[in-house]
């Protein structure tokens, strides 16, 4: 039997929050719920992660996308907007997801 490698994270974000009860324990813990599309619980798991005020870019992008996932397109691209400003360079390929998404957000925006 093939187990998910979504099903493994998440079972790994669960066990990590249990004994984890910190910025990042709660964020991985957000991020495995985004992925499984459960983004009403991935957003209260990243007000938690972040109630401390802790400034990692990782950490605004998350919410970001967990926000536009959610529909909360100004609330996405404030942590979007906030991720670059923070760090440019704090991955590889997810800053130039996050202009694509303000793009997109801004796009959506002047239609209206």
């Amino acid at each position: 039997m093939r187990v998910s490698p979504v099903l493994i994270i998440e079972r790994g974000a669960f066990s990590s929050i249990e004994t984890r009860k910190d910025v990042y324990g709660y964020d991985l813990f957000a991020w495995a719920l985004h992925k499984e599309h459960r983004d009403r619980q991935a957003s209260a798991a990243m007000m938690q992660a972040r109630r401390l005020g802790t400034r990692d870019a990782m950490l605004f992008y998350h919410e970001g996308m967990i926000d536009r996932a959610l529909g909360e397109n100004a609330r996405a691209g404030y942590f979007l907007a906030k991720a670059l400003e923070i760090n440019r360079s704090f991955h590889p390929t997810q800053p130039r997801e996050i202009e694509a998404v303000l793009d997109s957000i801004e796009h959506e925006g002047s239609r209206r």
